[in-house]
């Protein structure tokens, strides 16, 4: 089966190890600014295209440049493919293959995360952790649309302890809570990304909107608090990539309820 590896043998950038084989690649975490390798095996007569990770439905073009990313075929080694991705801007792509340029079908995919560093790997193992902690600490409220709404419930009342009829922090379970108040935040922005896109509170395309207009306001210093007691946190890689998994998890919490996904609502209010 087709999939892609690391040309040099060396994985540092890449995680998603052995899916589709024992040295395939399935996710990159680079840092922006940065570019990077990556060799395609049995990919001979495939379509390659870079997108964004949320481009919508639609037939590929073949295209091999999106805002912020590029990537460039290099002289292949026999049967191995190679590609160069530079990165430009943060955010959330995807190297897909297709078996032809028009109306194909999508084979196999790299995602790739351009963040700005500060997404450290044993941070990001922390936070998948975390997260598994918490899914299994509701894991009996059914269905699953239901469990990350009352996720997102929880995770609001964790960052604003203490205040209003919210119960303070040791109420909860230690093994769920992080001393770290951005790992808390990234926490809360998966849970409530998946269930305001599971439940179909918005869909998903609003809420990548929301998010970035959201994500723009901390950065300048306009965002408003929840808490008036407590700043917001800094905008961290690892609050975007929560944001945008939360979505692309809620998407599928949505398709698998059969649920249509709503038009365009209202923005909440803060």
């Amino acid at each position: 089966m087709a999939h892609f590896f690391a040309p040099d043998g060396n994985q540092d950038n890449f995680d998603d190890i052995g899916r589709f084989a024992p040295d395939s690649v399935s996710q990159a975490k680079v840092k922006v600014g940065t570019s990077f390798d990556v060799a395609l095996w049995g990919g001979k007569g495939l379509y390659v295209s870079a997108e964004p990770m949320y481009k919508p439905d639609a037939p590929p073009g073949g295209e091999n440049v999106v805002y912020g990313l590029s990537l460039q075929e290099l002289p292949p080694i026999g049967e191995i493919r190679k590609f160069r991705c530079d990165c430009q801007r943060t955010g959330t792509f995807r190297i897909q293959t297709y078996t032809r340029a028009i109306f194909g079908s999508e084979s196999v995919r790299l995602e790739v995360i351009v963040g700005d560093g500060s997404m450290t790997r044993p941070q990001f193992t922390r936070f998948l952790a975390l997260r598994g902690q918490w899914i299994a600490y509701r894991a009996s409220v059914t269905p699953v649309t239901d469990q990350f709404d009352k996720l997102r419930q929880d995770l609001y009342q964790v960052r604003n302890a203490g205040t209003g009829t919210n119960p303070a922090i040791g109420a909860w379970p230690t093994y769920l809570i992080d001393p770290d108040d951005g790992m808390m935040a990234s926490i809360e922005h998966y849970f409530l990304c998946r269930a305001w896109v599971g439940n179909g509170v918005y869909n998903a395309s609003q809420m990548r909107a929301q998010t970035q207009l959201y994500d723009w306001g901390k950065q300048h210093g306009l965002t408003p608090r929840h808490n008036p007691n407590k700043p917001t946190t800094p905008l961290t890689e690892l609050q975007l990539y929560a944001q945008e998994h939360g979505i692309q998890d809620g998407e599928a919490d949505l398709k698998a309820s059969g649920q249509p996904a709503p038009g365009w609502k209202t923005p909440p209010t803060y």
